[in-house]
């Protein structure tokens, strides 16, 4: 079952040798990060601010090609109850105001408008003192390190899938920030630990190692991501391709459940894995930002899985002089280096499982460096897809400060990219929303998709799906939001459907088409025709009258005593089966239901039907000679074949010359009188019993001679 092993990118040690660090409340490393504060000098009121909305609040700053221009339109808006709550004329031709859809139009059309944007918060930035060294290094362009981490945002809102050995859920560094979980269970595995857990605490320390790094509170990079640690990794570091995937699949059916802002990280690696790599690729198109490591085995990131995948951002590791890491994969691949050698973070530990830690070095823990800045970017721009959160950090990684081979990037990551896109644009249509997912219903469907990456600087009212086929009418539904159900589509006529986002300015372009067949499960079959064997019930049926919009995939027959019950299942050629093993004699109670994709359709009405045969042969035979005739008695069968016996019939042979023969005679029990027979000639008597269905096979003989 397991018999790929995928290797965790944990660095140039073996997890045995690797150097623990017990790290105590007055350590550097675990300090609470300090924040700068500034003494108080004179200052200039620059009137009320402005800055304490959130992003739903409708505040624009509103540009002018001209002051004259500026002056006209601001007495007009008073003079329609507009809220300007600020004018500019030596800054910037401008003002700011509270604007409702209408008012976004209506400037829009203005002339002498030049631009209108969204008003944008402005964080003072926080100072962590003595972090990490590779928080202290991301957040400058060059050398020496500075002795701190300065950030603005921290992730907040954002989703981080950590694909790993799972997670110290009694660490400081994640407090109740681990909003939801999956795990592989291994306890069965062959050769697994017996440390193994089904569930998901962390029994390695890679990926606590590697959450820490990415969103932990002291060690993190973003800190106060939502943390979704998926553990498909047994606790000596091996998985599976195939465990892998299990962790990938989860992925995608958590963010389809919890949609938003997201980022993964898979800071592991193997040999190429087609099957993989298309599961990253997955991941990625469902619009989750997927950063990977390079691997440290010093040969072609491009050689391995899932480093290899263009779409994903594969990441080197440096070392704390600006060099590649020793053991860092490297080549074509590989889009970006973060610090990687040495790096302190969150552990696991029985003695102190609250504040563990530990130095570990590998592209696995430059990664989260890599992913943290990610869900940063994520908190400030949530509708960015992953291509423009790349082409963010590409653009803006320090670059030619590295000492790395030919053919590598020479580009180190920044703490935080400018936000994507640029904020000062005009107000448009927003673009088409992302990653539609289409599932068939009854007579409906459930449509769910992502916001669009850019909402054309005015908030989304809502979405309009529409969903058409050929010779139906198309259904569209507005000002809706995901998820939603569309209603009144046929079963078994193929849709295809869109959707796209409304705001003030209008509806946006449509995404990408899904196709899908609106079904339900199939009707009933008629009640079975049955026909009785030994022990066997043989049922006939026709398919339903309605295959509920896609096509049958089998049927189910079920027959039952009212006790015990024997199901078979068929192919969808097939209108036939036969149950045996059945009881002779005993009633069954027979029903057939047809499948297809939505489902197993309700039963037929049910058929009865008493599998039986013919009776065994009477046994015990005796045999009083008369004047010609004879008395024959007997004991009754053994079985009556599941029917009651109704006659019993004696034939008597002989082969005596002059003989009358054979004779035959019935009855209904034992004792049986056998009249007509000759006189003095022996006799060979036989008896059969008949039932429903048949006669048994003859009894043993007896003899017998009539007297004279």
């Amino acid at each position: 079952m397991h018999t790929k092993n995928v290797r965790i990118a944990a660095g140039v040690l073996s997890l045995a040798a690797l150097l623990v660090v017990a790290v105590g409340p007055t350590s550097n490393a675990a300090s609470v990060p300090a924040v700068a504060v500034a003494q108080p000098g004179p200052s200039t009121s620059l009137g009320t601010s402005n800055s304490a909305f959130t992003a739903l609040t409708a505040q624009y700053i509103v540009r002018f090609k001209t002051e004259r221009g500026l002056n006209q339109t601001v007495a007009d808006e008073l003079r329609v109850g507009t809220d300007v709550t600020d004018v500019w004329s030596h800054a910037i031709d401008g003002f700011a105001a509270t604007l409702s859809t209408t008012d976004l139009a209506r400037l829009r059309n203005d002339p002498d408008v030049a631009s209108i944007q969204r008003d944008n918060v402005v964080t003072a930035a926080v100072d962590q003192i003595s972090p990490p060294w590779g928080l202290d290094r991301i957040d400058q362009r060059t050398l020496p390190l500075n002795g701190g981490y300065s950030y603005t945002t921290v992730g907040s809102g954002v989703t981080a899938y950590v694909v790993d050995t799972g997670i110290n859920t009694a660490h400081t560094e994640f407090n109740a920030r681990i909003v939801r979980s999956a795990f592989v269970d291994f306890t069965g595995v062959p050769g697994a630990s017996a440390s193994e857990t089904a569930d998901i605490e962390d029994c390695n320390g890679h990926g606590t190692h590697v959450a820490a790094t990415l969103g932990g509170t002291v060690y993190g990079v973003a800190k106060d991501v939502s943390l979704v640690p998926v553990k498909v990794f047994q606790c000596d570091g091996t998985s599976s391709d195939s465990d892998i995937i299990n962790g990938l699949d989860f992925v995608l059916s958590d963010h389809a459940a919890h949609p938003g802002p997201a980022v993964a990280n898979l800071s592991l690696g193997g040999s190429l894995s087609p099957s993989l790599d298309t599961a990253v690729g997955n991941v990625i198109a469902a619009g989750i930002t997927v950063v990977v490591a390079a691997g440290n085995d010093n040969v072609d990131a491009c050689s391995q899985s899932p480093a290899d995948v263009t779409a994903a951002i594969t990441v080197a590791a440096s070392n704390i002089s600006d060099h590649a890491a020793t053991f860092t994969n490297h080549g074509s691949c590989v889009d970006i280096f973060a610090p990687g050698v040495s790096i302190l973070s969150a552990w696991i530990g029985t003695s102190t499982p609250a504040t563990a830690a530990n130095v570990v070095s590998g592209t696995s823990m430059a990664a989260p460096h890599v992913a943290g800045v990610v869900a940063r970017l994520l908190e400030l721009t949530p509708a960015a897809t992953p291509a423009e959160i790349w082409t963010a950090l590409d653009t803006t990684a320090t670059v030619g400060v590295l000492s790395v081979g030919v053919g590598d990037p020479n580009k180190l990551l920044y703490r935080l990219p400018p936000i994507v896109p640029s904020p000062s644009f005009f107000v448009t249509i927003p673009s088409a929303p992302r990653g539609l997912v289409v599932r068939p219903l009854n007579e409906s469907a459930t449509l769910t998709w992502n916001m669009p990456a850019r909402d054309g600087g005015s908030a989304i009212l809502g979405y309009t799906t529409s969903c058409a086929a050929p010779g139906q009418s198309t259904v569209v539904n507005t000002l809706t939001n995901s998820p939603f159900t569309v209603v009144g589509l046929a079963n078994g006529v193929e849709y295809s459907c869109i959707v796209s986002a409304e705001n003030a300015l209008g509806v946006g372009p449509a995404s990408a088409a899904k196709t899908m067949t609106p079904r339900t499960t199939p009707s009933a079959p008629d009640a079975p025709l049955i026909d009785t064997t030994n022990r066997r019930l043989n049922l006939t049926w026709s398919a339903p009258s309605n295959d509920g919009g896609a096509p049958i995939k089998g049927y189910v027959v079920s027959c039952t005593d009212g006790t015990t019950v024997k199901i078979k299942k068929t192919s969808p050629s097939t209108t036939m089966a036969g149950l045996m093993g059945l009881t002779n004699g005993t009633q069954y109670s027979c029903t057939v239901a047809a499948k297809n994709a939505a489902g197993t359709g309700i039963e037929s009405s049910a058929t009865l039907a008493t599998p039986r045969t013919v009776p065994s042969a009477p046994i015990s035979l005796g045999a009083s000679a008369a004047s010609s005739s004879a008395t024959m008695t007997f004991n009754a069968a053994a079985s009556n074949g599941g029917s009651a016996v109704t006659i019993y019939t004696t034939t008597c042979v002989s082969t005596a010359a002059g003989a009358a023969t054979p004779v035959v005679s019935s009855g209904a029990s034992s004792p049986m009188l056998v009249p007509g027979l000759t006189p003095g000639k022996k006799y060979t008597c036989k008896v059969q019993a008949t039932n429903a269905v048949g006669s048994s096979r003859n009894s043993m003989g007896k003899n017998v001679t009539p007297t004279p």
